[in-house]
């Protein structure tokens, strides 16, 4: 099987790093019902895709009513979208500033705002954002989740865990917060456990290829070269352009010594990433 470089497709390693709009102004602030409609339509042409639209009437908003805190917050969601961090930022710090008293709405803005700076580069600051998200509503599991991935990012594996244990307290049967648990417990060499996590996903979402190809892994680490094989082809029949479950199955092809199969799969494997060089494969004596 060969491969176009144009039809590759990779798994999300980590939880997306995603926006939360605010529809309404925030409690002791009232918006006219014109700085009202010029928010909605602005939700809605964002939903369309059309941002421009969208930012044009969330400015319309603010020149009514300069204290909206929905309208500075989705226009600085708006904003992300185009890559402005800085105007997005910008924005978020002024909701912020309207904000000031409503502990929720104050989490969802410091929130955005640490996807903002993660956007432009800033790991420490996003990260600050987001605990700051928790501290004021720990039931912000996009906080948390987002959390988690930068802290694992950064190598605080004990961090991360226990941001994805807390995801899993309060939304115990979301697939992708067990994955993730499972590689930062992976990576801490928890193999029992991490094999554990990666399972519960899979029960919750049999399609999930990521947690498969991770299981692979679990399992070759253990030992278990057959059940990384299942593991494998499971990812593979799910998504065949993931180029490292080409490869990590040819190695568990190889330590069965099926070399012929497992050549097939290195080459498929460099075919989508040529930075996977194959092992040296010695002919049968």
């Amino acid at each position: 099987m060969r491969f176009q470089s144009s039809c590759f497709k990779s798994f999300p390693r980590l939880i997306p790093f995603l926006l939360m709009m605010l529809l309404v102004a925030a409690p002791g602030v009232r918006a006219s019902d014109k700085a009202q409609d010029h928010l909605s339509k602005g939700m809605v042409l964002a939903e369309q895709g059309d941002l421009n639209g969208a930012i044009a009437e969330y400015r319309k908003a603010l020149k009514v009513n300069p204290d909206f805190t929905a309208a500075h917050n989705n226009l600085g969601l708006a904003l992300v979208k185009k890559k402005d961090f800085d105007g997005a930022i910008a924005e978020y710090r002024e909701a912020m500033r309207c904000a000031a008293g409503d502990t929720s709405g104050e989490a969802v803005v410091h929130f955005n705002l640490g996807v903002a700076l993660n956007g432009k580069g800033d790991t420490s600051s996003a990260i600050s954002e987001y605990h700051k998200a928790v501290e004021l509503n720990p039931e912000l599991i996009e906080a948390r989740s987002n959390l988690g991935a930068l802290l694992d990012e950064q190598g605080d594996r004990d961090g991360a865990i226990a941001q994805y244990r807390e995801v899993l307290k309060i939304s115990p049967d979301l697939p992708i917060p067990h994955n993730n648990l499972g590689s930062a417990l992976h990576k801490k060499h928890e193999l029992d456990d991490a094999i554990i996590e990666y399972r519960a996903a899979i029960k919750l979402k049999p399609d999930y290829a990521m947690a498969h190809f991770n299981l692979g892994l679990a399992l070759f680490d253990k030992s278990d070269v057959d059940g990384a094989i299942v593991e494998y082809e499971a990812a593979l029949r799910l998504n065949p352009y993931h180029a490292k479950s080409h490869y990590y199955y040819g190695k568990a092809l190889l330590a069965k010594d099926r070399r012929e199969e497992a050549a097939r799969e290195f080459a498929d494997a460099q075919d989508l990433d040529p930075r996977l060089k194959a092992p040296v494969i010695s002919a049968k004596q």
